[in-house]
């Protein structure tokens, strides 16, 4: 299974405290990853429960999905004032289902 991550943090002294590219919100991992495998941004979606995940998915021009779970309840009002038309489920699972329909979704269209 791949893995990307970003060893900068903010807080920390250089070289790790540096303002990269990589680090949420910003898509430099995602558009690693991308072009790596190939991926269709269109057709994926960035899952979380803060803010930065869903500002992630629009600078990655990903499908962005906020759980309630986690601090997603309490950034749920920044979010939605920000990104109106992002999906606010309960849970994973919920999540997941959501993504399944909209495949279908998509698939139907191409078929046309």
């Amino acid at each position: 299974m791949p893995c990307f991550f970003c060893p900068h943090h903010p807080l920390e002294k250089p070289p790790y405290g540096n303002i990269c590219s990589c680090r949420k919100p910003a898509p430099g991992l995602v558009v690693e990853a991308i072009k790596k495998y190939d991926i269709d941004p269109q057709g994926s979606f960035m899952i979380g429960d803060k803010i930065c995940d869903i500002e992630l998915a629009a600078n990655a021009r990903l499908n962005g999905i906020l759980l309630t779970t986690g601090h997603g309840l309490e950034e749920s009002k920044k979010v939605l004032k920000q990104y109106p038309n992002t999906p606010v489920l309960p849970n994973f699972k919920k999540a997941v289902e959501f993504i399944v329909q909209h495949g279908q979704r998509r698939r139907n269209r191409n078929k046309l």
